[in-house]
């Protein structure tokens, strides 16, 4: 866990699930916003690389429903909207920053430089 430069080591336990698929239990006993939950394997040279998608983000508090923790949970459900709105928006901010009607009326440009190019 690493909450801007401060950095702790939680107790864990990682269950084989004997289908490739391993599950990672961790628990923060403090409040903590925005951690960065970092999980690392041996590979075939004995590093320790992250697994696919490390880190992660995390919030701990006592005040949360255990429910949340769920895949199933309403906090995971509000935290998908909020990204796909936040998505949304930012895909419509770069539609709105194209301008495709320029590119039409730039294309004057384009031959006086092609026909200046065919002159040297």
């Amino acid at each position: 866990m690493n909450e801007e430069t401060e950095e702790t080591q939680l107790d864990t336990r990682i269950e084989d699930m004997h289908n490739g698929q391993y599950r990672v239990y961790y628990h923060c006993k403090e409040e903590v916003q925005n951690a960065q939950i970092e999980i690392l394997y041996r590979d075939e040279s004995n590093n320790l690389v992250p697994i696919r998608g490390s880190p992660y983000s995390a919030s701990f508090s006592p005040n949360f429903d255990k429910k949340n923790n769920e895949l199933k949970g309403s906090y995971l459900l509000m935290q998908a909207i909020k990204e796909l709105n936040e998505t949304e928006k930012n895909i419509l901010e770069s539609k709105n920053a194209i301008n495709i009607k320029s590119k039409d009326r730039d294309l004057s440009d384009v031959e006086v430089l092609l026909s200046v190019k065919a002159n040297l």
